[in-house]
């Protein structure tokens, strides 16, 4: 009886019977809800200051109860949040009044750009335009207004564009009674479908509201542990837009740049003027055009340094905003492992080295049931044609299929210096319900390279089940002996990588703990010629405190065989021949939500026909909403019968914020393998959404040399948004 009493109108859900219910019984009441809101035209106009209290809103009703995902799921939000949407012909606006029964205390710290709003008291609100379920943006504040924006393109976390942005506005104040804020989304900056024959205009929605001091994340729509709130699948509904239409926005964005850099070591000094331009132009609702001439990065950070104990290669992430900001309609393969679009092969050299792009253009987005994304850049020759000129082009194309999944096709090309390499496949993903998932690909390499010519193949299937309490995967992986895309990273060629994984994930009735993850996994990797190579056999035991703090212990038996050795370091190879060892891991970490954070693993065991002891430090603190740092520190000691030595990697962050357009940020590093320290010094001023003013300051030290700079360079860059 109690069960059918609590769906009601209005919101849906009787809060007070719900919370009568044992857990299952309410977390399926809420999965089969129906959720739905209306949005109200403006009348008159806003001022937008943070405060929700101008008349404008009252006309709009508001979502006022959002259920938790954790602590205790399917349980009203213990501390109230009420949102408003409005709308006029240009913006949508969203109001949010976030209760918290200790409002004295600071609520927020987080102010830069794009910064993690994680460890504040924040709100977060995703847009499904289109209402097709597969794609979103997603939007967060906090009390100081900071913007934090992504692209969430897909089901997985690997299609979330964390570099993605746009254009929005949000103002936010600490209140008597917690923190309101006020979100400006201007529909230029959001892609729907013009309305045709009358038809309602809806948007997917969904609302989220973070806070850390209670451990706590609340939803509208509800989202249960079996579930994520970044599923576009599982957002409510948006009624009542009329009289908007999506924008083509046409976007120009010139820039100018002077610089200095000094060889100190050669005595010599050069100077650097650039000007070049980046242009958008909106083609349809779905598609966007973008073009680009003598192209610069001189703002982008340094990458961060990396020390490689393996025989494979070593992986440096895209920093580039450029190829970054539509990175989703890009994607083929498997990140980190056989990534077939990777675009740090465009413009850079393999040791990182800047290689002049000339130009380029690119058209992303969709068009119906059609994702694509083709891209064509041109890079100069540099050191008197050494390295020569070469053209990169990139042909994506996805069908959606039935309500979740899609099939698609790829083609890249990479030619230059007489010769070419090329890359044909094709990729099928299917979501089958909540939990079932099969990801697979297929691509054929071609290409005349002296070295290697002619063609070679690569395999990808995985099937994965996956719920809150329990999860199961197989995953094949198989990489031809001269894979190697020319616009690709692959880690390990001429390998059948296999996995399997199984975890059981009890929630106990504890008052300290609030999860078990029990995880074994099994890789097998002989290489295609079937000669067993790798083996490893590992156990994992995960348990998460109800404070969000966990502790990992982690047993790995492994077996390697090389057929050939590898230079480990200068003086040190590791012969060819069969190698079996064992490690242990500890893993602390405390809650990541919290403004002082930690993360301390250590590792201890064989290495090859030795032994290898790592710690790993990772530090960080927010100590108010003007001043951040971190820090980690990694060590390594490895002892084989042919040598022991001895590594260290340090690095810090620092970061300062003036205001949430005013940024200064520091990156320092240093590598005792390298001896060297560098010094990443950026200053950024943004003086409206989209535009820029970068002064940047690199160095490079020699250390413990009193006199031991080698490089410094300076630069100066300011890029303007023009729209139009």
């Amino acid at each position: 009886m109690l069960s059918a009493a609590v769906a009601h109108a209005g919101q849906g859900v009787d809060d007070e019977a719900l919370k009568k219910l044992p857990r299952a019984e309410r977390v399926a009441i809420l999965n089969a809800q129906s959720w739905e809101m209306t949005a109200a035209p403006l009348e008159g106009t806003l001022v937008i200051d943070g405060r929700v209290s101008e008349a404008a809103w009252s006309r709009a009703v508001p979502v006022t109860s959002l259920y938790q995902r954790e602590t205790f799921e399917g349980l009203p939000a213990t501390e109230s949040t009420h949102v408003w949407i409005l709308f006029d012909d240009t913006n949508l606006y969203i109001g949010v009044r976030c209760f918290d029964g200790d409002p004295s205390r600071p609520l927020a710290r987080a102010m830069f750009h794009d910064e993690n709003v994680g460890a504040d008291d924040a709100f977060a609100v995703m847009i499904d335009a289109y209402n097709d379920h597969r794609s979103a943006v997603f939007l967060a504040t906090n009390a100081n207004g900071t913007l934090f924006d992504m692209l969430q393109n897909g089901e997985e976390s690997r299609s979330r564009n964390l570099n993605w942005d746009t254009v929005w506005y949000s103002r936010g104040s600490q209140t008597e009674t917690g923190w309101e804020a006020e979100i400006v989304v201007p529909f230029k900056s959001l892609r729907f479908d013009a309305p045709q024959d009358g038809r309602e205009i809806l948007f997917g929605i969904g609302f989220k509201r973070n806070l850390p001091r209670k451990n706590e994340e609340t939803y509208w729509p509800f989202v249960g542990n079996d579930s994520t709130w970044y599923r576009p699948a599982e957002l409510g509904t948006l009624h009542g837009l009329e009289n908007i239409r999506p924008g083509r926005a046409l976007e120009l964005r010139p820039y100018v740049l002077g610089g200095v850099d000094r060889a100190v070591e050669l005595g010599e000094t050069s100077s650097r003027q650039e000007i070049g331009a980046d242009a958008k132009w909106g083609i349809t609702t779905g598609l966007t055009a973008d073009f680009t001439v003598n192209t610069d990065f001189a703002q982008e950070e340094a990458d961060v340094q990396q020390i490689n104990l393996t025989r494979f290669s070593l992986f440096f992430p895209e920093k580039r905003q450029i190829f970054l900001e539509s990175e989703r309609s890009f994607i083929f393969g498997v990140k980190r492992e056989a990534d077939l679009i990777f675009t740090r092969r465009i413009g850079l050299s393999s040791s990182g080295g800047i290689i002049p792009i000339l130009g380029g253009a690119r058209l992303s987005g969709r068009q119906g049931r059609y994702n694509l994304g083709i891209m064509n850049m041109q890079t100069d020759d540099i050191l008197a044609g050494t390295v020569a000129a070469e053209n990169f082009t990139v042909m994506r194309f996805r069908r959606d299929l039935f309500e979740r999944s899609n099939v698609g096709v790829v083609f890249t090309n990479r030619q230059g210096g007489g010769t070419y390499n090329r890359v044909y496949g094709a990729d099928l993903n299917l979501f089958i319900g909540r939990a079932w998932s099969f990801e697979s690909y297929f691509a054929v390499l071609d290409n005349d390279e002296p070295e290697t010519a002619g063609t070679a193949q690569s395999g990808f299937a995985k099937l994965e089940y996956r719920t809150d309490r329990y999860g199961a995967l197989y995953r094949y992986l198989g990489i031809g002996e001269n894979f190697s895309p020319g616009i690709g990273f692959v880690r390990r060629p001429n390998s059948q990588q296999n996995r399997g994984v199984l975890r059981f994930s009890p929630r106990p009735s504890m008052s300290l703990i609030r999860q078990f993850h029990f995880t074994g996994t099994l890789d097998y990797i002989p290489n295609q010629q079937g000669l067993l190579e790798t083996k490893w056999l590992t156990g994992e035991l995960q348990t998460v405190f109800e404070s969000g703090d966990s502790i990992t212990l982690r047993y790995v038996d492994a077996y390697e065989f090389l057929e050939q050795g590898f230079r480990l370091r200068p003086d040190l190879t590791i012969n060819p021949g069969n190698y079996s060892f064992a490690t242990m891991t500890v893993q602390l970490n405390t809650f990541g939500r919290r403004h002082a954070r930690a993360r301390i693993g250590y590792t201890t065991g064989g290495f090859w026909d030795g032994t290898r002891d790592t710690l790993g430090l990772n530090l960080s603190y927010r100590i108010n909403k003007h001043f951040g740092m971190s820090g980690n520190y990694d060590i390594n000691w490895v002892d084989l019968p042919s040598g022991k030595f001895t590594t260290h990697l340090v690095s810090s962050r620092i970061q300062l914020a003036l205001r949430t357009d005013v940024i200064l940020m520091a990156l320092l590093q240093y590598n005792h393998e390298t001896q060297q320290l560098a010094s990443n010094v950026r200053f950024n001023w943004i003086p409206k959404p989209g535009s820029d003013f970068f002064v940047v300051y690199n160095e490079l030290d020699e250390w413990g040399q009193v006199f031991g700079v080698k490089n410094r360079s300076l630069s100066v860059k300011l890029n303007y948004l023009f729209a139009f």
